[in-house]
């Protein structure tokens, strides 16, 4: 059966081949602190203050706070540096500047038809687009191994026979079989492993192997959101947003390993698209003129998310006198499936100091652990695995956020801002990332994340009918780095930190 045909089957079967593991839910399910200039000096320790479009998308409140209509756009520069150090070898690489809209937003206040001094006072509703997740980066990690990505292909592939990886024209196509890994087959064509026994491997190249990663990704999460906020008695403000989220992930892998006699090259390329939507309810209440008191929750956002993956091994094998390209179907693999984010809950405060200044902070739960797969029918069954595994491998998400903003005139604001997160995946877990003996994966990297931490200044001018903010954030994410899973004794993790650097232009008009 000629390969170019395999689009047709893997349609058929893309239901019943899973490739999702518990760190692609991270991936997915994690925000940044990305909006109007303002929110990002600040930290994004919106959620007691509200006033601010961007904000919206914490604690959909914030808009009952709106005295008047509002349009705003903001504009993000970003670029971004990975420095990594793999048995003891420094290796850097960095993103060129993108320029992107991460926010725009239109706030329109509908005064009541009749005056009122109780109750409600003013309805306010909103659309506004936000970005809230920049995927783009590109990291690389060098070193010589103790451990081959051939040794873990070999052992990995232990159990089945050359019978099921061998193609045979016109008979067999091993790529067809729904039990049989598509890595295992690129590593039999590719001359990567090697028959050591009845149904065991080895690998097919000696030595210790210099190992070269480059990993780019590039995409990101936004959500457009159509909401509506309260004013009740001038002291309490409810909201409710409802949101539909737009996911694009880009997947570019590279590994090369260089042994005493031959090497190879294998690359990888996933997508994956999707469309989700949630719900997020808030309150902030003003116990005082001076004192605000914030809470929201988020429900989990329900994904639909088609992917599709390709790959090819360039090999140069002396041993067997090989050389050449083997590659997946020209198609490659296509599968649909849901994935549910992580609720989340949410406190805050501030503390106004009547015109001059305020400060702010916010803490926000994050059920990361509560996160499942499905099936597009709702089923969960085939993801089991990987849905009880979410305990194992991931904890739940603690946030903290703090912010200031102090006014030396009338007109003028300097901000500042912090924020954490603490680290989404357990380090503690040891098994990483287990890709099942059906998978069409072929990517086998994966990163530990070892927390984040955000650190941002800025500075704002208000006139009568309009205003303009700037703002510098730094997101510093320390993470561990495998390009594949041995086990961690013998395969060492490359260290990585990641540098982001954003740069933010907000322009916006009373109405």
């Amino acid at each position: 059966m000629k390969r170019t045909l395999f689009i047709i089957f893997s349609i058929i079967i893309g239901s019943a081949v899973f490739a999702q593991t518990e760190y692609d839910a991270v991936q997915i399910g994690q925000s940044d602190i990305l909006g109007t200039a303002r929110y990002m000096s600040m930290g994004g320790a919106f959620g007691a203050l509200g006033g601010d479009a961007s904000a919206l998308k914490d604690n959909p409140a914030g808009l009952g706070v709106f005295r008047s209509g509002e349009m705003s756009l903001t504009l993000n520069g970003q670029t971004q540096k990975a420095n990594s150090v793999w048995y003891d070898t420094k290796a850097e690489d960095s993103s060129p500047i993108s320029i992107k809209a991460n926010h725009v937003a239109y706030i329109m206040s509908i005064p009541l038809w009749e005056e009122r001094t109780q109750g409600l006072l003013q309805s306010n509703f909103s659309f506004s687009y936000n970005r809230l997740k920049n995927f783009n980066r590109t990291m690389k990690a060098t070193g010589t191994t103790k451990a081959s990505f051939t040794d873990f292909l070999a052992g990995f592939t232990d159990g089945l026979s050359e019978i099921d990886l061998k193609y045979v024209e016109d008979e067999y196509e091993p790529f067809e079989n729904r039990d049989v890994p598509w890595l295992s087959v690129l590593g039999y064509e590719g001359f990567l492993i090697s028959p050591s026994g009845q149904n065991s491997w080895m690998s097919a190249l000696d030595g210790k192997a210099e190992s070269d990663n480059l990993v780019y990704e590039s995409g990101g999460i936004s959500e457009y959101s159509f909401g509506w906020g309260g004013n009740f008695n001038n002291n309490l403000f409810l909201g409710a947003n409802l949101n539909i989220a737009d996911l694009s992930y880009r997947l570019e892998s590279v590994m090369a390993e260089t042994f005493g006699v031959g090497d190879f090259v294998l690359n990888n390329a996933l997508n994956r698209n999707g469309i989700g939507v949630n719900l997020k309810l808030g309150a902030i209440y003003l116990p005082t003129n001076s004192l605000r008191l914030g809470a929201a929750i988020h429900t989990p956002t329900m994904f639909t998310i088609s992917e599709s993956n390709y790959a090819s091994v360039n090999y140069n094998n002396p041993s067997y006198d090989v050389s050449g390209k083997f590659y997946t179907p020209d198609e490659g693999a296509r599968q649909e499936f849901n994935l549910q984010t992580p609720m989340q809950a949410q406190l805050s405060a501030a503390y106004l100091f009547g015109r001059k200044g305020l400060i702010s902070a916010e803490y926000d739960f994050i059920n990361y652990k509560g996160m499942r797969f499905s099936e597009t029918n709702g089923k969960r069954a085939s993801f089991s695995p990987e849905n009880e595994g979410m305990k194992d491998v991931l904890n739940n998400g603690h946030v903290i956020k703090l912010g200031a903003e102090f006014k030396p005139t009338e007109n003028v604001a300097l901000r500042a801002g912090y924020a954490m997160m603490t680290p989404v995946t357990n380090a503690d877990y040891t098994e990483g990332k287990s890709l099942r003996l059906n998978t069409v994966n072929t990517n086998t990297e994966y990163f530990i994340d070892k927390g984040v931490n955000y650190f941002s200044i800025g500075t704002g001018y208000r006139a009568v009918s309009w205003f303009i903010d700037l703002a510098y954030g730094l997101k510093l994410q320390n993470e561990d780095f495998y390009p594949y899973q041995f086990n961690r004794t013998d395969l060492e993790a490359a260290e990585l930190k990641t540098k982001t650097h954003n740069v933010a232009l907000t322009l916006g008009f009373k109405i």
